[in-house]
């Protein structure tokens, strides 16, 4: 009996360092996840199919969860990719807006709101109890952020200048996030459901990609503008 129980332990801790290890690779991976993404933006000049919801939606998503783990002070293996993902989030909307309206009032008004709850999350100013709030509602945040690409995706039948090989890896972090979030935290609730809904719709926009590609329509660009003005 007691070498059984020794023999779990020892798988447990295993699973654990292996954890440790992914939790790592995700964080590592998430620093140049989005490059491809901003080069294939860059190269065409183009932000064609690109949902600004997503991205806008996105970045705060990745800001609350930064700020609740930060806070909490877990582990920079279980959270550290959404310091890195919110980074190259606002890359992109730089682009979006470079690309569509320019650098307008609305650009600058968008970013400065984004800035200024950094701000106040890092500098502590945001009490725990209100932070909690905002983790629970981050879950509605990327659910819809995503769900704005993929009715995008079906409405125009083309992903646009979507890049395959940041969502399909993004889709493959956010798989390996639910592995390390079961394995090295205690309450995983919120943050597992998180990670539950970012890798089903990663999934989706991967497989449409897959599916429709870049095939806009005759004018598909100037519709799918349209929630810039």
């Amino acid at each position: 009996m007691e070498k059984f129980a020794l023999s779990v332990t020892g798988y447990d801790g295993l699973f654990r360092m292996l954890s440790k290890l992914v939790g790592y690779g995700v964080v590592l991976g998430s620093s140049i996840v989005k490059l491809p993404q901003i080069f294939v933006i860059w190269k065409a000049r183009s932000v064609a199919g690109i949902s600004f919801a997503m991205f806008y939606l996105e970045s705060l998503g990745y800001l609350v969860n930064f700020g609740y783990n930060y806070h909490l002070q877990l582990p920079f293996s279980t959270w550290g990719e959404n310091l890195f993902l919110m980074v190259q989030d606002f890359v992109i909307l730089a682009f979006l807006y470079r690309y569509t309206t320019g650098f307008s009032a609305r650009f600058w008004a968008c970013f400065s709101s984004l800035l200024a709850a950094v701000v106040l999350i890092i500098g502590g100013c945001v009490p725990a109890s209100v932070m909690s709030i905002l983790e629970a509602g981050s879950i509605v945040i990327f659910a819809s952020s995503k769900l704005a690409q993929v009715t995008n995706n079906y409405r125009l039948k083309s992903t646009g200048k979507l890049a395959l090989t940041t969502f399909g890896l993004s889709f493959l972090g956010s798989v390996a996030r639910v592995f390390t979030t079961v394995q090295e935290l205690s309450d995983v609730g919120l943050l597992l459901a998180a990670a539950w809904i970012n890798s089903i719709l990663n999934g989706v926009i991967t497989f449409q990609i897959l599916v429709y590609g870049d095939q806009l329509r005759s004018g598909a660009l100037e519709t799918s503008g349209k929630e810039y003005s």
